[in-house]
């Protein structure tokens, strides 16, 4: 499950969708990228960290916010809106 991942035990069992209040990993890419001549500390206060705990596997990502939308699709019908919307930006 996810009991080796960092969090694991600090809010972070089992199957959950959560977001990582004060997180470290932002914090830590906001070190690595402050080297950079276009930082800008503001844009790091916009994002979240969010966690996803499934049986074998953990998907994290840094974000500005997400959506959810329900979609009545096959997988493949649903691979291929998500791969068109990704390609857009």
């Amino acid at each position: 499950m996810n009991h080796g991942h960092p969090l694991y035990g600090k809010g972070f069992v089992g199957y959950s969708a959560l977001e990582v209040m004060h997180s470290p990993w932002i914090k830590e890419l906001q070190a690595i990228n402050s080297v950079h001549d276009r930082y800008n500390p503001a844009y790091w206060h916009e994002l979240h960290h969010y966690i996803l705990g499934f049986h074998d596997s953990t998907f994290e990502c840094v974000a500005r916010g997400f959506s959810v939308e329900k979609l009545e699709l096959s997988f493949s019908e649903a691979l291929t809106k998500a791969t068109n919307r990704i390609l857009e930006y």
